[in-house]
């Protein structure tokens, strides 16, 4: 963790936000252990970031969340998720926002709040949030998700979106208007699994044809039955995500009209900055 110079969560929920207290603590001690330290003593690996460990969060954390079950509305929480002072260690930074904002030098795009308007997602049946009046409300459209995207010089743009609740072509959507370039790759959980979500599927998976992405990956919560209709839809292009994976999205090779105009501002054609 001593070369991550962030961690972005998506939104409120434990199966995301609990993972960011092994990342923080993980993320301290390499700064710790390396501060101070001259460079010939640094452990071999990815050049350590010397600036804290930023932990990029929404600032609307519940209290709790969970489903309300069947006839009764029964509440069924999910654990707890990690307070703002569990994760605020040495050498780590929250950061909150709310609005769209960029990360690491304008590398990277946080959305805000996604917009809301594709007919059939909508958001997840029986979802609620426990209120300030400590009663447990209907809380589908989860409305603090963002999503991370960055751009690939000569591809286009490469969105993650952890679960997509707000609906994945919400997301793409909003991608194309911020951006106004081409999506090259989705890549996340597109939370089309269970029974009240797999009617959304041929729907989604014909908008996504009509954006026309390069390359898809569906994650844990995409579902098999998404899946199969995605392989079919984009046979080369399709990927299931495991844990574990590395994805690289390379960039294109620069022409010779880039090539100059990179040297003229200062960069060697391989995109390094001149000494």
């Amino acid at each position: 963790m001593a070369g991550v110079g962030a961690a972005v969560l998506s939104h409120w929920h434990v199966d995301h936000s609990v993972g960011l207290l092994a990342a923080a603590r993980a993320a301290s001690a390499a700064r710790v252990a390396n501060q101070g330290r001259p460079e010939a003593e640094l452990p071999p690996g990815p050049e350590p970031v010397q600036e804290p460990f930023v932990l990029d969060l929404h600032p609307a954390r519940p209290a709790r969340r969970g489903l309300l079950l069947g006839p009764s509305q029964k509440p069924v929480p999910f654990n707890v998720d990690p307070t703002l002072e569990q994760l605020s260690l040495p050498g780590c930074r929250v950061d909150l926002h709310a609005s769209p904002h960029t990360l690491l030098g304008n590398r990277f795009f946080v959305s805000g709040s996604i917009p809301r308007i594709v007919s059939f997602e909508t958001g997840q049946p029986g979802h609620a949030t426990l209120g300030a009046d400590g009663n447990w409300h209907l809380d589908p459209y989860i409305m603090e998700e963002r999503y991370l995207a960055v751009r690939v010089r000569g591809r286009g743009v490469v969105v993650f979106s952890g679960c997509s609740h707000a609906g994945i072509i919400n997301v793409v959507q909003n991608v194309k208007e911020v951006s106004g370039e081409h999506v090259f790759g989705v890549v996340g959980g597109l939370h089309l699994a269970g029974s009240k979500m797999e009617g959304r599927i041929p729907e989604t998976v014909a908008a996504l044809k009509e954006i026309d992405p390069d390359r898809v990956f569906g994650g844990h919560c995409t579902g098999w039955r998404a899946k199969a209709a995605l392989v079919a839809a984009f046979p080369d292009r399709f990927q299931p995500l495991s844990v574990g994976g590395t994805y690289t999205f390379l960039a294109a090779p620069l022409g010779e009209a880039q090539k100059a105009e990179a040297l003229v501002e200062g960069q060697s054609p391989d995109g390094e900055a001149l000494p």
